[in-house]
């Protein structure tokens, strides 16, 4: 059935218009609109909407995204570089996520829907406003990348122990983290991992204590 689509946001539509998007067979497709009184309705062809598998819109000032669930098959979303505060619940529609960009906004808080993107496999947040994670983070079982840099986390969850395939966890420039205890790591249960430096330099094959002063600390990868 023919569905209506009606964006109000004109600096969405000019990102879709300037920057296309990518189907599935990661061909750049042009999405086709018309100024209506209501807004922008996209008259691409069903098939064409529901091919889309990658949308880039960074850097285009975006405040809202409750467009995002004509989008429901999409894998790869950049939203980063914008004015977004909050996220609408309509992100949850796009089950078939794996990467989620959103570095350089203003979050402050993530949706509770937003934990349950059980395809997700990479999300960004760096240089946001972010001052906590829920326990709820447990849910992204299938996370390997999961960046924080410069935000004004306090503590982490006991919860993201249990995301044990995480490969890269960030989390440079949060002051206030403090440290991530001996404690912390053996609840992981990991078998190895490394601390690299500023200058991405292995620091130590085998710490006890991970610090993350936000002097020093840059990135923990975790190893099989």
């Amino acid at each position: 059935m023919w569905q209506k689509y009606i964006f109000k946001d004109k600096n969405f539509v000019k990102c879709l218009r300037e920057n296309g998007v990518e189907d599935r067979s990661w061909n750049i497709i042009k999405l086709d609109f018309k100024e209506t009184n209501d807004g922008w309705e996209l008259v691409s062809p069903q098939e064409i909407i529901d091919s889309v598998i990658s949308l880039k819109c960074d850097e285009k000032q975006i405040e809202d995204i409750s467009w995002i669930w004509n989008f429901k098959n999409s894998e790869v979303l950049y939203l980063d570089s914008n004015n977004l505060v909050t996220l609408s619940d309509e992100i949850g529609n796009l089950k078939r996520l794996k990467k989620l960009y959103l570095y350089n906004n203003n979050l402050t808080t993530l949706p509770s829907i937003i934990w349950n993107l059980e395809n997700l496999e990479e999300l960004y947040l760096t240089y946001n406003d972010l001052t906590s994670l829920p326990p709820k983070i447990w849910n992204l079982k299938n996370l390997k990348v999961l960046e924080l840099e410069w935000n004004k986390l306090t503590t982490l969850p006991k919860e993201i122990t249990n995301l044990k395939r995480l490969k890269e966890l960030c989390l440079a420039w949060n002051p206030s983290l403090g440290h991530i205890s001996k404690n912390f790591i053996r609840d992981w249960k990991i078998a190895s991992y490394k601390v690299v430096d500023a200058d991405n330099d292995w620091i130590n094959d085998t710490v006890l204590c991970i610090q993350c002063d936000w002097k020093n600390y840059i990135k923990l990868w975790i190893e099989e």
